[in-house]
């Protein structure tokens, strides 16, 4: 029986329950796309390096996973070793053909390849071992290997020459074959050359018996565990031994510091979900109280007729669930499209997960669930004698006690957080007082809406009465217009709280780039700049100082042993004291000069904010960095502000990179010029292969890659309107089909239709103003928890008033509630008068 009255429910009432499909799948879609594209930016990265791993079940690294070359000898020793079956050696390198060099645009991020990834092997160890498959013409060491997609972009067959711009210039290399796009034939995107590996050294200038890594297949007979003991204790501690998917720690790192703030957009979309339930709902239960009190004359229980309403929403919340779920597939496309660029690698998304979508979809069901517990259970304890007698719920006053709760959730989260500001406390508690402020807010409106109708309705006596009469409409049923304004408050507090952010994080980006990215010039290479490039660029002329940056990836364990991956920049101390080139944070002490040139005794490194906040790490302190040369440990002199691969870099020198990392090659020089050399002749002078990008070229690019990285928000934040403009449509739907007698009587007094439409546009058009007007308030103080919540990741963010941002939700807000409201207007008039008089429903 409550399965056959909740779809007969559901069958009158189309509009709400399209409505409530349509919140529940939008709060769903946009927890399950971030779900769903972060598990695959974690599971692109895993399989990227376990495809090249082939066979192998644990690979030899320089310590840390560091991006440089192993100690001399280390494949000698491993090839001595009882435990491996076979030791692949692999070398690394990037080049790029010379018709491209005038399109080459080099990467943002140090280490990402925007060309072409050379992988030099061993032929003869590679053979049977799987690790690539050659799908045209022969194989090693005949010629180079190429990926497939790769040439037929550029009509590339076997025999034919490829030319490339290397660390030893121009060369010319024929095309054995091509290989397909698996094992390591799929590394950078498919864009990769397997070549031998002497003949990679010889090109691109490495040290003799250089290899980057090596992989391991073990004795199938032995213990993996015990293999890796003692292994590692064979090989010391300049080389770590790592399963593949181990690996890409600091890409894995770089996409959870990226998704930190739609991880709050998602939850707080299937908040307002939640909300908009629960005001479909209330609404629902007042329009249908005498059919709950004839149940309950008729023998039913309590429970029976709360179950009417709680299986109506589980009628409507499992499809809308599902339906979400499966919809933020979708939507996880623009979610790893906008974290990719920002975690430097190339992003997929997770292959099916039904145990995923099914945990998305439960989430979604409870939440639709919870919303309509609280109106059912009001419902049900309502005397039945009275539920009969009375016309509608609607007409009762709003309930004092729900005010006063609302008060004292804006007051306790206004309290907590001032006791413990933003900076201070956790995200988790920061953004459970956010969602307990925005809960109270919401709760406080109804209790703003009907004395500010009341007075706009006399202040527009002179008006027609559609407006005043529309003004007025909020009286009817405070609780749904007061949800439906409160929805929308949410939705533009929301907007404001991400615009201050976006704001402040865009400011904070434009000055660190002014103050790091201030040389005149920034030179780089495909293959990267060797000692001898570099030389040649700091004494050419025209050129009055200037500094390689060498950047290796990393690992650092602080004096608590707490580990951290990370990137090493080295740069000239004496260069970067003479340009001022870092920013201190307020309260360091010493002279910038001094500081800068204390990186030289190879002991000294400075700290970013983000690295300082992530291990506790105050000037003064010490941490130890592993390297290919065994562990190094370095005093921390000064903490910087540096956004450099989302700001989790340590700054050294760059002759302690080259000593410790074996890094010969430099990602780019930057370089300052004298005053009477012009930019654009300099960069015609050099080599070939040579690219020189000027300050502003390269800030333009940096603030490309901000937008980017915010771009995941978008998305979420549409997803947030559209249920703020659900909310206020379904308030003014709901109030026409509620009050058609209403409308019958004032038809039959001689308001004619133009009247009744503008009385309904007018409802929404105040419903959602008196939203956003309250959303503009609680969206500056939403800006300014975000950016002072910001400081717990180290990015000190200013708070910058997003008035732009609050001021087109707001607009939006009020604009399209008219059109929302017209619907509903239209169908409250296709109903005869004298049938909305006898109460007959739509």
């Amino acid at each position: 029986m409550l399965t056959a009255l909740a779809w007969r429910s559901l069958r009158r009432q189309p509009a709400r329950a399209v409505v409530t499909v349509l919140g529940i799948l939008a709060g769903v879609a946009g927890l399950r796309a971030l779900e769903l594209g972060t598990a695959g930016a974690f599971a692109s990265v895993r399989s990227a390096y376990q495809a090249e791993a082939g066979p192998a079940a644990l690979t030899a690294v320089p310590a840390g996973d560091a991006a440089g070359a192993l100690p001399p000898g280390t494949l000698e020793r491993l090839d001595r070793a009882p435990a491996v079956l076979a030791a692949l050696p692999l070398a690394r390198a990037s080049a790029e053909p010379a018709e491209e060099m005038e399109r080459w645009r080099p990467p943002l991020l140090p280490g990402e390849v925007s060309g072409l990834l050379v992988l030099g092997v061993d032929p003869e160890r590679e053979r049977g071992q799987g690790r690539f498959r050659v799908t045209a013409g022969n194989a090693l060491p005949d010629g180079w290997l190429v990926g497939e997609d790769w040439a037929a972009e550029r009509g590339l067959h076997p025999g034919a020459i490829l030319v490339l711009e290397t660390s030893t210039g121009t060369v010319r290399v024929r095309v054995a074959g091509l290989v397909a796009r698996e094992g390591l034939g799929s590394a950078n995107l498919g864009r990769v050359a397997l070549a031998p590996l002497g003949e990679v050294r010889r090109l691109f200038e490495l040290a003799p018996g250089e290899v980057h890594e090596v992989a391991l297949v073990l004795r199938p007979d032995l213990d993996g565990d015990a293999a890796r003991r003692a292994l590692a204790a064979t090989l010391g501690p300049g080389v770590s031994l790592v399963r593949p998917t181990e690996r890409g720690k600091d890409v894995v790192q770089r996409v959870r510091s990226v998704t930190a703030a739609t991880d709050l957009t998602s939850t707080f979309a299937l908040f307002l979900s939640g909300f908009l339930v629960y005001g479909l709902f209330a609404t629902g239960a007042a329009a249908r109280r005498r059919e709950l009190g004839l149940l309950r004359c008729g023998g039913a229980t309590r429970l029976q007729a709360a179950g009417v309403l709680l299986v109506e929403a589980v009628l409507l919340a499992v499809p809308a669930s599902v339906g979400g779920a499966a919809a933020g597939s979708w939507l996880a496309r623009s979610v790893t499209r906008a974290i990719a660029p920002v975690a430097g690698t190339s992003l997929s998304l997770a292959g099916a997960d039904a145990t995923g979508a099914a945990r998305t979809a439960a989430v979604g069901i409870g939440v639709a669930m919870l919303a309509a517990l609280w109106p059912a259970i009001r419902a049900s304890r309502e005397a039945p004698l009275a539920s009969v007698r009375g016309r509608s719920a609607a007409v009762r006053p709003l309930s004092t006690l729900s005010t006063l709760v609302a008060a004292a959730a804006v007051g306790i989260a206004g309290v907590l957080l001032a006791l413990r500001p933003p900076g201070e406390a956790s995200q988790a508690r920061t953004y459970t007082l956010v969602l307990l402020l925005l809960a109270g807010a919401i709760g406080l409106v109804p209790a703003v809406l009907v004395p500010l109708g009341r007075r706009l309705g006399e202040t527009l006596r002179v008006a027609g009465p559609g407006l005043r009469l529309g003004v007025a409409a909020p009286r009817w049923n405070p609780r749904r217009s007061g949800i439906a304004a409160g929805t929308v408050l949410a939705c533009t507090a929301m907007a404001g709280g991400v615009g201050a952010v976006g704001l402040g994080w865009r400011a904070e980006m434009a000055a660190w780039a002014d103050r790091s990215l201030r040389w005149d010039v920034f030179v780089r290479h495909p293959s990267g700049l060797g000692p001898r490039a570099v030389e040649r660029l700091l004494h050419r002329p025209g050129v009055r100082r200037g500094t390689p940056v060498l950047v290796r990836r990393a690992e650092v364990i602080t004096a608590d042993g707490r580990h951290l991956p990370i990137a090493v920049a080295g740069l000239d101390p004496e260069a970067c004291a003479a340009e001022d080139t870092f920013a201190f944070t307020p309260g360091t002490t010493g002279s910038p000069e001094d500081l800068v040139r204390s990186l030289a005794d190879g002991q000294s490194a400075f700290v970013t904010s983000v690295v300082a906040e992530q291990l506790q790490l105050p000037p003064g302190g010490e941490v130890t960095v592993l390297t290919p040369e065994g562990p190094r440990r370095l005093r921390v002199r000064a903490e910087i502000t540096d956004y450099t691969l989302n700001g989790f870099v340590l700054v050294v020198s760059d002759a302690f990179v080259r000593d410790s990392f074996r890094a010969l090659r430099a990602e780019l020089v930057a370089l300052r010029l004298e005053p009477a050399m012009d930019p654009a002749r300099f960069a015609a002078s050099l080599e070939p292969g040579m690219h020189a990008e000027r300050r502003d070229a390269l800030k333009a690019r940096v603030r490309g890659l901000v937008d980017a990285s915010m771009g995941a928000l978008d998305a979420l934040l549409w997803m947030c309107a559209l249920i703020g403009l659900l909310a206020v449509g379904t308030a003014v739907a709901q109030g026409s089909i509620e009050r058609r007698s209403e409308m019958a009587v004032l038809s039959s007094l001689g308001l004619d239709r133009r009247g009744v439409v503008g009385m309904l546009c007018t409802e929404a058009a105040f419903t959602s103003a008196v939203g956003a007007l309250g959303g503009v308030a609680v969206g500056i103080l939403l800006g300014w928890i975000f950016a002072e919540a910001s400081r717990r990741l180290g990015v000190a963010v200013p708070f910058l008033p997003p008035w732009r941002a609050l001021l087109a939700t707001s607009l939006a807000a009020v604009v399209l509630a008219l059109p929302v409201a017209l619907l509903p207007a239209r169908l409250a008039l296709q109903v005869p008068a004298a049938e909305a008089l006898r109460g007959v429903d739509l």
